[in-house]
């Protein structure tokens, strides 16, 4: 049945590589979930194998005989696919004594456009089928999961929701009837061991396998729905994000717009700033070399004062000098005067003693 799913050429095996949008933590989760799935479908065809090749070792002696296989009559078995018993071995028997009589015509009849659901009826399968000594599933190893992955595509199970059985099976009645040999050179349905089995038991494990391939087929139905459901919810939810990524988006913009102009602005302060960063270390050039002038102005009129001080000390240290000289001259003109008057009164002193 894997082999079978994985060689359909829509398989959700090769679209789900190549649809674009889907996540790895989704592909993740289906690729599990489809493991997990085929290996309960490979699970329930090795134990529906299992059984049929035991009805199959019941029945071999009752089906070895020819003219029990030419006798067996298809539509008495097809009649009851649906039913979930086995169909009564006895009932068939005792029916088809009973219509040997009337019924030769119409078995000849039948014979003729019918082929016998003998060995030689059916030719040997060229395909290569697992026999009932070798397992079905293959051995559990994490090597080839991946590849033994059954996933079904939405056409295959849109194809496979039209399936019907009822249908089926009246086709496959029509081309006996019509003398149409179905060829089974790619059938992999019927195992090898069954290949020599008689019409009886292949039908019986053709009803089972159409039995389970219905459930399987109503279940992978209902997950297909479900999935169509989680798909719906998912579109939803990716609108809604769709729409939250347009409304960031714009909010984006209208941020981007906002840093664009406070950029500018910013742009235009650092312009003014350097500017005034210009004319500032300007001024204080032109403050610097003011400062410098004016006390290199005021070291030369320090200078100038100070040379000006040191002349009128000196002026006044020789002022100084010229009055004490004149003091002593004042003191010798006046030391003179007494000394003048004394000498006329010691001349006038002496004449008088003379003239005494």
């Amino acid at each position: 049945m894997a082999e079978s799913f994985n060689n359909i050429p829509g398989s959700r095996t090769n679209s789900a590589k190549n649809r674009p949008g889907s996540g790895e933590n989704l592909d993740q989760v289906k690729e599990e979930e489809y493991k997990r799935l085929n290996d309960e479908l490979e699970a329930r065809t090795a134990n529906l194998v299992r059984e049929a090749e035991e009805v199959l070792q019941g029945q071999e002696k009752a089906l070895s005989e020819s003219r029990l296989l030419d006798n067996i009559n298809a539509d008495d078995f097809l009649k009851d696919y649906d039913d979930d018993t086995e169909p009564n071995t006895d009932r068939s028997h005792t029916d088809r004594p009973s219509s040997k009589t009337g019924s030769r015509t119409s078995s000849k009849v039948t014979n003729h456009t019918r082929p016998h659901s003998t060995n030689q009826s059916r030719p040997p399968s060229k395909v290569k089928r697992p026999t009932s000594g070798k397992p079905l599933r293959p051995k559990s190893g994490k090597s080839n999961l991946a590849d033994n992955v059954a996933v079904p595509d939405d056409t295959f199970m849109t194809q496979f929701r039209d399936f019907n059985i009822d249908k089926t099976v009246s086709n496959i009645e029509g081309q006996i009837d019509r003398g149409q040999v179905i060829s089974d050179e790619d059938d992999d349905v019927i195992p090898q061991a069954a290949n020599e089995m008689g019409a009886e038991a292949t039908i019986r494990f053709l009803k089972a396998k159409l039995r389970v391939m219905q459930e399987e087929l109503d279940r992978l139905g209902s997950e297909v729905n479900k999935r169509d459901d989680s798909n719906k919810t998912l579109s939803v939810k990716i609108k809604e994000m769709e729409d939250e990524r347009g409304r960031l988006y714009r909010t984006t913009s209208a941020q981007q717009a906002q840093i664009d102009k406070f950029k500018k602005i910013s742009e235009d302060a650092q312009v003014k700033s350097d500017t005034a960063e210009t004319q500032l270390a300007g001024l204080r050039k032109e403050s610097t070399d003011h400062d410098r002038k004016r006390t290199e102005q005021l070291l030369a009129d320090n200078k100038r004062l100070e040379k000006q001080k040191n002349e009128l000390m000196a002026g006044f240290k020789k002022q100084l000098k010229l009055i004490d000289i004149l003091k002593r001259q004042k003191m010798h003109i006046e030391a003179a005067k007494m000394l003048s008057f004394s000498e006329e009164e010691f001349v006038k002193a002496f004449t008088w003693g003379n003239f005494i």
